[in-house]
C-alpha cells in the first residue's frame, strides 16, 4: 500500500543536520520501498532516492546527478562505484547492519532503518550510522 510520509534522516555522530523530505513508503510481500526527491540541502537537487528495505538487505538508487546503487547486506563486502560529474569513483562497502522497525504509537506508524557501515576509499577507512524514519500520514 502506497503512502505519503514525511522522511527524516540523521547521521549521527557527524555535526551535520538531519535530512527532512516528503515523499512515499510503498508496502510489499517482501519489505518496504522508500521514494523522495533531493533538494538544494543535500546539493543534489533534481536527483531521486530510491530505498529498498527487506529483511536481511537495504538498497539506496540514487537517480540523476550522482547515480548510483549501493546495496547493504551484513557480513558482505560489495564494490561500489559513484558517478560524479568529475568522475568515478570506486571504493569498497562492508555491512555492519542493516535492519528495519515497524513501530506504532500515539502518532501513528512509523518506519524505522539503521545501516551502519564502513565504506573504503583510496585506502581510506570511513565507518558510517545512517537512521532513517518514515513517518506515515496517510
Amino acid at each position: 500500500m502506497l503512502r505519503q510520509a514525511e522522511i527524516i534522516i540523521k547521521s549521527p555522530g557527524d555535526g551535520q543536520a538531519d535530512f527532512v523530505s516528503m515523499g512515499t513508503v510503498d508496502s510489499g510481500k517482501l519489505g518496504y520501498t522508500i521514494s523522495y526527491d533531493e533538494s538544494e540541502i543535500t546539493g543534489v537537487p533534481g536527483s531521486g532516492t530510491t530505498i529498498g528495505v527487506s529483511e536481511d538487505m537495504v538498497t539506496v538508487t540514487k537517480t540523476g546527478e550522482l547515480a548510483t546503487t549501493l546495496v547493504f547486506e551484513p557480513g558482505r563486502d560489495l564494490s561500489a562505484v559513484v558517478v560524479t560529474p568529475y568522475g568515478q569513483l570506486e571504493g569498497r562497502l562492508s555491512t555492519k547492519k542493516a535492519a528495519y522497525t515497524l513501530q506504532t504509537g500515539p502518532e501513528g506508524e512509523s518506519l524505522l532503518v539503521e545501516l551502519r557501515y564502513e565504506l573504503i576509499w583510496a585506502e581510506q577507512k570511513l565507518e558510517h550510522e545512517l537512521n532513517i524514519e518514515c513517518r506515515m500520514l496517510s
